[in-house]
């Protein structure tokens, strides 16, 4: 009886693996916020959409985003679903949930360095969304 280990329980076992992952999930710990510029002040109706993506060491990037139609044309070619009804606060949601898996995504493969000197416009989160498929969700 005295030979035999006693397994660790499993809060044992998530405390373990949380000290271990530790560095890592703070790494992939950021915040993503959509804003509106409207570059004519006379013209109210065609918004340009901006991203800030800031890391968990509050570094930040503001990320030209575009116009709401080309918005909705290219969410339509990454998910095959129309976004013509749309309207700008329900983009907001959608453009955070793309940009938020391609980020986690790019940060997991290169660094938050690279993701900094790096330009992200939606054309290029269209391609890798495109390469990805199915899969960019698990991110």
């Amino acid at each position: 009886m005295g030979d035999k280990k006693i397994p660790f329980s499993i809060n044992g076992r998530i405390n373990k693996a949380e000290k271990v992952l530790s560095p890592l999930i703070q790494n992939l710990r950021f915040s993503i916020s959509v804003g509106l510029r409207y570059h004519n002040s006379k013209n109210k109706k065609n918004p340009k959409f901006y991203l800030r993506i800031k890391s968990f060491k509050s570094s930040y990037k503001n990320i030209y985003i575009g116009s709401e139609n080309n918005i909705k044309k290219i969410l339509k070619n990454i998910t095959n679903k129309s976004f013509k009804s749309y309207d700008i606060d329900e983009l907001k949601p959608e453009l955070k949930l793309l940009y938020t898996v391609y980020t986690r995504y790019f940060v997991w493969k290169n660094s938050w360095e690279k993701f900094f000197n790096s330009k992200h416009s939606l054309k290029e989160v269209e391609i890798w969304s495109k390469e990805m498929g199915s899969e960019m969700y698990r991110w």
